[in-house]
């Protein structure tokens, strides 16, 4: 009896110890409590409720007498980009009447013509991911050159244009009403003229305050001018198969703002600059970042991939598959070789190096939201090194 009672228990440890080793991919059933985790920051009184998990992270709606400083850091030096005109000071910037001021002059300084403002949030505010609202005026001239756009705050993929760059709005005063939005980075820039720029007429930017808008997801950025999509950007794994993803697609690490008012420059003086049109002035109303509560919103696990393609180029090392439906955003992907993680990627491709050559192995993927949830694994016979 003795024996019979050992050998039921350690039956019973047998299934315990089995019920432990579950792919731990298989979506949990128990019911869960969701509970909030992001709360808007104090400086966000103002801030509209978006809804739908966006909470405000960080604002200023210049509110106080002067700029704030531990936000926002000043340029004062001569820019040697783009052939512009103006020496940038931090007396052409200043808050008024609950508006920042960015106002460019006529006026020599340093040996430019121009003077105007430059300020940017680079280790004092940047984001991973989001939305962001910025409610501005622009300037009148021929000649003018604003800009909302946003810098990698570590160029970990080396130099302009390698890191990326995000142009929310730009606008060129020769070109009145016209809305422009790009992103630039090593494969698709103006310098290549491989880039993709949306235009869009809209009236009165220079009369009235107008919401510029980004929202930023993994693989994918759209603008928006007064809720209007303005374009989009999107990673396309189908079309960059011999293009290492970054190069492509470098928008997976933080950025930083940049406000500034540009004279001259081969596009913005493209048709000269009115010199009876300074001062003129950039003005902010507000500038807002939202960033979405996903452990609280997101209550469903993406759902399985549906189909991975080995590249058939010469880069037969890379795969990618599509991008599957989940409830919000897919934060990044899981790639196992033989059942062990091999790598993570942020986009829906990656390319697959270390192994043996001439060896087949089985290549799995596995989708992971903002929230944790996992997706069922799906799987590809995969040829190494052929």
């Amino acid at each position: 009896m003795k024996k019979i009672i050992s050998l039921l228990i350690l039956l019973l440890m047998g299934f315990m110890l089995a019920g432990c080793k579950l792919d731990e991919n298989v979506p949990d059933d128990t019911p869960k409590t969701y509970e909030k985790t992001l709360f808007p920051s104090s400086c966000c009184q103002a801030a509209t409720d978006l809804g739908d998990g966006w909470v405000p992270v960080w604002c200023d709606e210049f509110e106080g007498e002067t700029v704030d400083l531990t936000k926002w850091n000043l340029v004062d030096d001569v820019w040697r980009n783009n052939e512009e005109l103006q020496y940038y000071s931090p007396d052409n910037i200043f808050v008024e009447d609950g508006k920042l001021v960015i106002e460019a002059r006529k006026e020599t300084l340093s040996d430019k013509e121009y003077t105007s403002g430059r300020m940017n949030t680079q280790y004092k505010g940047d984001w991973l991911y989001g939305r962001v609202i910025v409610r501005a005026k622009m300037p009148s001239g021929r000649g003018t050159w604003p800009g909302i756009w946003m810098m990698p705050t570590e160029s970990v993929y080396g130099e302009w244009p390698n890191s990326g760059e995000i142009d929310i709005m730009e606008y060129v005063g020769f070109d009145q009403n016209m809305c422009h939005g790009t992103v630039h980075t090593s494969k698709y820039n103006w310098t290549k003229n491989t880039h993709t720029m949306y235009s869009m007429l809209w009236p009165s930017v220079e009369e009235v305050f107008v919401n510029y808008e980004m929202v930023w997801e993994p693989g994918l950025i759209k603008l928006f001018v007064d809720g209007e999509l303005l374009g989009s950007f999107a990673y396309i794994a189908e079309n960059e198969q011999t293009t290492i993803y970054h190069q492509a697609w470098p928008f997976d690490q933080p950025f930083y703002f940049i406000l500034n008012l540009a004279i001259g420059g081969p596009w913005a003086a493209s048709e000269g600059i009115d010199d009876d049109a300074f001062p003129t002035r950039l003005e902010v109303d507000y500038v807002r970042v939202y960033q979405r509560d996903y452990p609280y919103v997101d209550r469903q696990a993406p759902n399985p991939i549906e189909t991975i393609i080995q590249s058939q180029s010469m880069y037969k090392y890379m795969v990618y598959w599509d991008v599957p439906e989940d409830d919000y955003e897919i934060e990044y992907y899981e790639i196992y070789i033989d059942g062990e993680l091999h790598q993570t990627s942020t986009v829906n491709s990656c390319f697959i190096k270390g192994l043996s050559p001439r060896t087949n192995y089985l290549l799995e993927v596995v989708a992971v939201d903002f929230a944790g949830n996992k997706s069922l694994p799906t799987a590809l016979d995969f040829s190494y090194g052929w």
